[in-house]
């Protein structure tokens, strides 16, 4: 896949550089693109199951695919990452558990991220929030990774 040009320019390949080849986007796999919310992140059967058209009950307005990025060491160490992480983590039946995964939706166009949604439609979103969870040591709103929109799960999940 080809990178994104507004991610490109900084890339630097790093010992975290886990998702290569993603090209900078990336999918909602807790509800779309898996079933994490019904089975929890640690079942296999999460990575088997997708979501289908009719599950999706507002399809204008759950997130598909977003610009995505994970930053480590510093801000300017941006790394493609395949997956749009939802605002909260989910456990078996969608048990919302109230801890931020570390933020990946990457806000590199002005400010701004492209998102599409699961009607076709196409828009760009200003960060509204980040996390202090860093795994990777770096400060996720200083590198412009976070979430747009509530701070709940609205935007990716099925209802």
């Amino acid at each position: 896949m080809k990178v994104c040009k507004a991610l490109a320019s900084g890339l630097q390949p790093g010992p975290n550089d886990f998702e290569a080849g993603g090209g900078g986007y990336g999918y909602n796999h807790t509800y779309i693109g898996g079933a994490a919310y019904k089975y929890g992140f640690g079942d296999p059967r999460s990575a088997e199951e997708t979501a289908s058209v009719s599950q999706i009950a507002s399809p204008a307005s759950t997130l598909l695919l977003a610009d995505c990025g994970i930053a480590q060491g510093n801000a300017s160490a941006v790394y493609e990452y395949s997956f749009a992480e939802p605002v909260w983590l989910v456990g078996p039946d969608n048990k919302v558990l109230r801890y931020h995964p570390t933020p990946s939706i990457h806000f590199r166009h002005g400010g701004s991220a492209n998102v599409a949604w699961c009607d076709g439609h196409v828009s760009s979103k200003k960060m509204a929030f980040s996390s202090d969870n860093k795994p990777y040591g770096a400060d996720n709103a200083a590198a412009r990774i976070g979430w747009f929109g509530p701070e709940d799960n609205s935007l990716f999940d099925l209802e």
